[in-house]
């Protein structure tokens, strides 16, 4: 199906009408499985959704790492036709102030936005992703004074909006540096209005599940990387499984390292690896982990070994500083000529461990 602008409300199970599709007028459609809709399914016919909490500065989503750089989380996620469901203990989005919504083919189209993989639960582009002008951003009540303080809006305006139609609430639309703003009523629901808003854009509504649309029966491998291949995404499977998981992984553990002394000795001081079977440390690990991933990435985990370099510094004695010839550190180098010497000394290491 090819987006017409037409209410369109695609039921997928066997069951009545929900009062959604009720009230979208659409509980007459017929029933079309998320295997058949996977099967025509081209790029026109899928719209990115992305829940947050963040607002999009200058119109771009930026991962998790620029605005906590605790996380070496370096991607941007997104759900086909559907807002993403709640994963067990692996995440949850109901708390997010802001659904996102944007045309895939826009969405990765747009210069410089890397889309790497290619999955209907979970879409996923390396770095930051700048936002088409079709962009439609749904603002959630708890989001008002963020929204206001950003100057999309004056907060006259909207309270007098919210008063005057306050016995049936009638949507405000803003548009703001070539996006478009919606603000949802003070009692509405994120998820119910981003079904809602996908229909009214004339897209298939999906449900959502942890692996595939419709939890496990939804869109078939050979569908996905078909589109994939449309936008030149690299796999098709889960975030779990790839090297930029791994990446976070290494983020994680080094962020749990870098807060006493004993951690901080063990990222910065090379060490046999038994797995390589050459010397290393964690932060050369991650250099050279930093070559395999998308170049996008690359700004954000400079970003995080160097910020996470000087916590570690910060935690040496003065006697583990001499006992380990770690006065190089401090000698005010930058970044790269630490990393240059760091892999030095591994390569030194592992010459006389042969």
């Amino acid at each position: 199906m090819t987006n017409n602008n037409s209410q369109e409300y695609v039921s997928i199970f066997d069951r009545k009408p929900t009062n959604l599709e009720w009230t979208l007028g659409l509980a007459d459609k017929p029933e079309v499985t998320p295997e058949r809709f996977g099967q025509r399914m081209n790029v026109k016919d899928l719209v990115a959704v992305h829940l947050t909490k963040y607002f999009p500065e200058n119109e771009t989503i930026r991962p998790l790492n620029m605005s906590c750089p605790d996380y070496l989380r370096t991607t941007v996620h997104f759900a086909m036709n559907h807002p993403v469901s709640n994963i067990a203990t692996l995440g949850n989005w109901d708390d997010s102030k802001y659904a996102i919504i944007a045309p895939l083919e826009k969405l990765c189209n747009q210069e410089n936005n890397q889309a790497i993989n290619f999955n209907v639960v979970d879409t996923y582009f390396a770095g930051d992703v700048k936002l088409p002008a079709e962009t439609t951003i749904l603002v959630s009540p708890n989001a008002y004074n963020d929204i206001i303080e950003r100057g999309v809006i004056d907060r006259d305006l909207l309270m007098d909006h919210i008063y005057s139609t306050i016995d049936q609430f009638d949507k405000l639309v803003v548009k703001k540096d070539n996006l478009r703003y919606v603000f949802l009523s003070p009692t509405s629901n994120l998820r119910e209005e981003t079904h809602k808003e996908i229909a009214k854009q004339g897209y298939v509504c999906m449900k959502g599940g942890s692996w595939n649309w419709d939890g496990s029966d939804g869109a078939k491998m050979t569908d996905q990387r078909r589109i994939a291949n449309q936008i030149k995404a690299e796999t098709i499977g889960s975030h779990s499984g790839n090297d930029l998981f791994s990446l976070e992984n290494m983020g994680a553990n080094i962020v749990a390292d870098r807060d006493t002394e004993e951690g901080a000795l063990k990222l910065l001081i090379p060490r046999y690896d038994e797995y390589r079977g050459m010397y290393n440390t964690s932060f050369t690990i991650l250099e050279n982990h930093k070559l395999l991933l998308p170049t996008n990435c690359h700004p954000l985990i400079d970003r995080f070994r160097t910020t996470n370099l000087e916590i570690a510094k910060n935690n040496l004695s003065a006697e583990s500083i001499r006992k380990h010839d770690l006065g190089y550190l401090f000698n005010g180098e930058n970044a790269s000529s630490l990393m240059d010497t760091m892999k030095d000394r591994c390569l030194l290491a592992m010459s006389d461990h042969y």
